[in-house]
């Protein structure tokens, strides 16, 4: 995290601890967002590169859970027409953000690896 005196940065979000690093979310020249690993024992920082566009803007992946081993993260977010069906019936399409999710080792996430293992959300989609 080099300190550049034209760009204005703060820590948006501690998103947790994982394998003895903080995950930070930093906010940065252009509004841009960040994810950093801070290593707890020597405090050494280092970038984590996975990103996913979501309405045109580059972000961090979203960390929305973890296991033992993996964390589940949002990867993509767009907005896509889906057909809901009403209570009496009738089908009404409308504008949806609709994710992929996967799973991710701690590793290949720190490492910045993209090994992601996707879930298949077909089914679950189809019960919107």
């Amino acid at each position: 995290m080099e300190n550049d005196p034209n760009e204005t940065a703060g820590i948006s979000r501690f998103e947790g601890v994982v394998e003895n690093r903080a995950l930070l979310r930093v906010t940065g020249r252009e509004l841009r967002e960040n994810r950093y690993a801070v290593d707890l024992s020597d405090g050494s920082a280092a970038e984590i590169p996975l990103l996913y566009e979501s309405n045109g803007k580059e972000q961090p992946v979203s960390i929305l859970g973890r296991s033992a081993d993996s964390l589940l993260v949002e990867m993509e977010m767009q907005m896509d027409e889906v057909t809901y069906i009403q209570k009496d019936g009738t089908p009404t399409t409308n504008g949806a953000a609709v994710g992929r999710y996967s799973l991710i080792s701690f590793a290949d996430f720190l490492a910045g690896k993209p090994a992601y293992r996707e879930i298949d959300t077909q089914y679950v989609e189809t019960l919107w």
